[in-house]
């Protein structure tokens, strides 16, 4: 997650982008094993890499540069209104339900009321400049897979019944991310383009910190 994103790439119909909470990678690291006893049930899954495992708050879709500045902007207000906070992780489940289940995540105790409230202002915000707003309530969650199709869904129920308990090691939201997301035959490449300080307690804020100087080109 700490590439550079070059400067002047994208397509003429503009860079595909989210915002997020990035995790830090030890912690990256504890998640990515947490669904190891699902890979022995009978399907086909689609596992979350290492480098992009987030938490998302909101995804844009393609936008232009133009765009891209109206979201920093709004972005740093929402950040300085917003103080940094804890996050623990915690709990494995699925989505929608286990008679239809289509992604594995790991679940987020400590942090939960921030996130949404973090999540409502982004949504509210981005909906003043033309984006749609989500129809379903925000869950935050970490998403460690996708199931494509199931063998057996009691065998496996059973394997995230006993991963269900988990706990990883907390970490700091101090920062909301503009990421840019790159499609590939191999998986999604995540690249930041820039991150917004949220408001530090003790009152010193670093502002926008554009990775890479500045916001790519279209």
């Amino acid at each position: 997650m700490t590439a550079i994103l070059p400067l002047g790439s994208g397509k003429a119909s503009g860079i595909r982008a989210f915002i997020s909470i990035e995790i830090p990678k030890p912690i990256r690291e504890q998640m990515i094993g947490v669904p190891e006893p699902l890979k022995e049930v009978k399907g086909k899954f689609s596992w979350s890499s290492t480098n992009n495992l987030h938490i998302t708050l909101k995804f844009l879709g393609d936008c232009t540069r133009r765009r891209l500045e109206a979201i920093s902007k709004r972005l740093s207000e929402i950040a300085a209104s917003h103080m940094q906070f804890g996050i623990s992780f915690e709990g494995v489940g699925v989505f929608p339900s286990f008679s239809a289940p289509r992604i594995v995540w790991l679940g987020i105790k400590d942090g939960r009321e921030q996130l949404v409230k973090l999540a409502n202002d982004i949504s509210d915000s981005m909906e003043a400049i033309g984006f749609k707003k989500e129809a379903k309530p925000f869950r935050p969650h970490i998403t460690l897979a996708r199931i494509k199709y199931l063998g057996s869904k009691p065998e496996f129920k059973t394997a995230v019944g006993e991963i269900s308990n988990t706990k990883i090691s907390p970490m700091a939201a101090k920062y909301i991310f503009l990421m840019r997301s790159q499609l590939n035959p191999k998986g999604a490449i995540y690249t930041v383009i820039e991150r917004m300080c949220l408001a530090d307690p003790a009152g010193t804020r670093e502002g926008a910190v554009p990775i890479g100087g500045s916001l790519p080109k279209e």
